[in-house]
């Protein structure tokens, strides 16, 4: 149950930042609304659209499931580094709140694969 809501919500992430990159601003600030950025955000979202499609059609083959689970953890791990080091660099909120949800979905990821 929880992988499913972990891959769904991975998906849903994922679409949202492809549809509309500008959803981004609270995380990244003014450059999220500018048109050269989006292309970037919305590789961004593809990325995590297919991590959560992945979690979610390996439900049923429990190695599958547990890889699909991992490598989401490690790109919410690579994502907590990176807003890390933009939070100390710019101290918006934003980025500060995208920390604590990559971690929490690392936190998750990794739980749910063991």
């Amino acid at each position: 149950m929880v992988a499913t809501l972990y891959g769904a919500s991975r998906v849903a992430v994922g679409l949202a930042l492809m549809l509309a990159p500008k959803a981004a601003s609270p995380w990244l600030g003014a450059v999220a609304r500018q048109p050269d950025v989006h292309g970037a955000l919305r590789v961004l979202g593809a990325r995590d659209a297919l991590l959560g499609v992945a979690v979610l059609t390996s439900s049923g083959e429990p190695a599958a499931l547990r890889r699909a689970l991992r490598l989401s953890a490690v790109a919410d791990t690579v994502d907590a580094v990176v807003s890390a080091t933009d939070f100390l660099r710019t101290r918006r909120g934003g980025a500060g709140f995208a920390v604590l949800s990559a971690v929490g979905g690392a936190f998750v990821g990794f739980r749910e694969a063991r």
